[in-house]
């Protein structure tokens, strides 16, 4: 009996391929295909210019501010936290910069309107405040208690 441990299973080739694949692709394309006429022959109410705005910038902000903030972030992470907690700090960062960045159009008031005060009206930046404190101490929570149970498994 060997104390080695077992060699991990050879790699499988990863290449998408198969009639399912390409069916999905077909439905995919179908359905962005579908998607992008409702937009052109609908442009009076879709805007197209402020969708084709919206879309490259979020590509932009994407690539510049939110990729590399992910990477210094998960850089000093890797150094700062022990292994055991760091998948559970990580990830429980992550869903606070999702919520964050999808909040961004209720922090600008997007929509709001003088006419009618009921759209938009509460302090949604203390909002966003709370829901983050929830969404931290429940993932720090939940974490230690992973960590608490894989120890004592041990």
């Amino acid at each position: 009996m060997s104390t080695l441990p077992e060699a991990p299973p050879a790699l499988e080739d990863e290449t998408p391929h198969g009639a399912s694949w390409w069916l999905l692709l077909l439905a995919g394309g179908a359905i962005f295909a579908f998607g992008l006429y409702g937009l052109l022959h609908n442009s009076t109410q879709t805007r197209p210019g402020d969708w084709i705005k919206w879309v490259g910038g979020s590509v932009i902000v994407h690539d510049a501010l939110l990729g590399p903030v992910v990477l210094v972030a998960g850089f000093l992470l890797a150094r700062l936290l022990p292994p055991a907690i760091r998948p559970g700090i990580q990830a429980t960062l992550a869903v606070c910069g999702v919520v964050a960045i999808m909040s961004v159009p209720v922090l600008k008031h997007a929509g709001r309107r003088p006419d009618n005060p009921s759209l938009l009206p509460h302090d949604y930046a203390a909002n966003l405040l709370i829901v983050l404190a929830v969404i931290l101490v429940g993932g720090i929570a939940l974490t230690l208690a992973r960590t608490a149970r894989d120890r004592a498994a041990s």
